[in-house]
């Protein structure tokens, strides 16, 4: 993330016509966020070929497909891309490290519900039991890396001379 300002200094017109401009660049940004960006791209990409193969036409339920060897509906398809894009916001900014670390837990969560009681998950998703280690592991790393991997920040200051005289 980039923040910049930039602030004039005029000082008095008649003594100092030339005041100064100063601008100050904060960057920001943590390795969480490319975990963040990185997994909730790979959410994207694995449910778009879900909703390609199982299809938006009929009931989202049916056809179940395989997609990178785990079933595969339509209506997990679209969860996964509704996860995959909250993780890219989160991943977008430094200020998204608490809805990463939200987000990756809620993974995990899912992923030991699929692991622990596959039989009791809505069959419209087509779940598998061995697609809950993907999502436990994938959700423990964002969580992880969102909660634990500081933040990297730069700051920069340059002061140049301004004509303030109205030329």
């Amino acid at each position: 993330m980039a923040r910049e300002r930039t602030y004039y200094d005029d000082g008095d017109a008649v003594t100092a016509p030339t005041g100064t401009r100063t601008t100050e660049r904060v960057r920001t940004i943590a390795p969480g966020q490319i975990i963040s960006l990185v997994v909730g791209a790979a959410f994207i990409v694995v449910g778009v070929i879900a909703i390609a193969r199982a299809g938006l036409d009929g009931t989202l339920a049916e056809p179940v497909e395989e997609v990178m060897g785990y079933t595969h509906t339509a209506w997990l398809g679209i969860a996964e891309v509704a996860v995959g894009v909250i993780l890219l916001l989160a991943g977008s900014t430094a200020a998204g490290r608490t809805l990463s670390v939200l987000m990756g837990t809620l993974i995990a969560i899912a992923g030991a519900l699929v692991l622990a009681i596959p039989e009791d998950l809505p069959e419209e998703l087509g779940l598998e039991e061995s697609f809950g280690w993907p999502l436990l592991i994938a959700g423990i790393v964002v969580a992880v890396a969102a909660a634990l991997m500081p933040a990297w920040r730069s700051h920069t200051v340059d002061t140049q001379p301004v004509d303030t005289r109205g030329h």
